[in-house]
């Protein structure tokens, strides 16, 4: 037998479950539809993922470049002999001249002159090839340097074919592994005889320089040529440099207008100073290893 008391418990039991079903809530599912849940790509979203990819691929390729360069580092090597140069414009002829290959740089001297420099090929400051020149019986034993974006030719002539392949691998792995074969550099192949002069950019000049550096300059104008003319002298104006424990690059030069002044080396490129001058050449303090280079960034060609 159930007593009142056990009938109440349920009763009360089943009202409870009663109210805890009415507060849960009931949802209505709607099957789902495979067609409706796929959305078309908007012309917006296919933009976006091309620019992605467009970033992507130029990612992998400036790390590919970095890859390359650096493989090619590793395999450089300078390298130092005689080598007859093809000079003269109406009547060519050949001339023996000291080469040296120097890290992205080949450089040629007159013989028994090997302190002037007769001309440099930077190959971080242009953008250039070299290649045996074919011939029948392959006897001319000559390669040549071709500088893009111009028309001058390097023509150079070796004592034997196996001096001709070694000089052509090691020019090209250094022409490879330079800043010239990355991209394409005009500035300095416009010039007129851009290979007589020994040249640097700002960026290197930036990292090289230091306090106790002397900056002469060229000044553009009939009073700087009337300067260099009385003083048989190729410049006519000097700066001192001054590097800062910031790492800023100052320099220390006195100007009629201004005096004996203070100038921050970044100033000259952004107000355009250097239009002032023709050009500018670097002379390292004697401590340190000697260094004449000139400044390509502040060239410009007199009118």
């Amino acid at each position: 037998g159930i007593e009142s008391d056990d009938i109440n418990m349920i009763i009360s039991s089943e009202d409870s479950d009663k109210a805890v079903a009415n507060k849960i809530p009931v949802y209505d599912v709607q099957p789902i539809n495979n067609s409706e849940k796929t959305n078309t790509p908007t012309k917006e979203n296919v933009q976006i993922n091309q620019v992605l990819l467009n970033v992507k691929f130029h990612e992998q390729r400036s790390q590919m470049l970095k890859k390359a360069k650096t493989y090619f580092n590793s395999l450089c090597t300078t390298k130092e002999g005689l080598l007859e140069k093809q000079c003269g414009i109406l009547c060519k002829g050949w001339s023996m001249r000291k080469c040296i290959l120097k890290p992205h740089k080949l450089c040629y001297y007159k013989i028994g002159q090997e302190t002037v420099l007769r001309g440099v090929i930077d190959f971080d400051l242009l953008s250039c090839t070299v290649e045996a020149e074919s011939s029948p019986g392959d006897d001319a034993k000559i390669f040549r340097i071709v500088i893009l974006q111009s028309s001058k030719i390097f023509y150079f002539r070796c004592s034997t074919n196996i001096e001709l392949k070694d000089w052509v691998n090691k020019i090209h792995r250094q022409i490879a592994s330079s800043e010239g074969y990355s991209c394409a550099l005009t500035k300095i192949a416009i010039q007129p005889h851009f290979w007589r002069r020994d040249r640097i950019s700002q960026k290197e000049l930036m990292k090289i320089a230091n306090t106790g550096d002397i900056i002469l300059f060229r000044t553009v104008g009939i009073c700087g040529a009337l300067q260099r003319f009385v003083t048989c002298s190729e410049t006519d104006h000097v700066g001192l440099v001054m590097r800062f424990t910031n790492g800023k690059l100052y320099l220390l030069e006195s100007l009629g207008k201004h005096g004996v002044a203070f100038y921050d080396w970044m100033d000259f490129t952004r107000l355009h100073w250097n239009i002032q001058y023709l050009s500018l050449i670097h002379i390292s303090e004697p401590t340190r290893p000697e260094r004449i280079s000139y400044a390509v960034f502040c060239l410009k060609k007199k009118k």
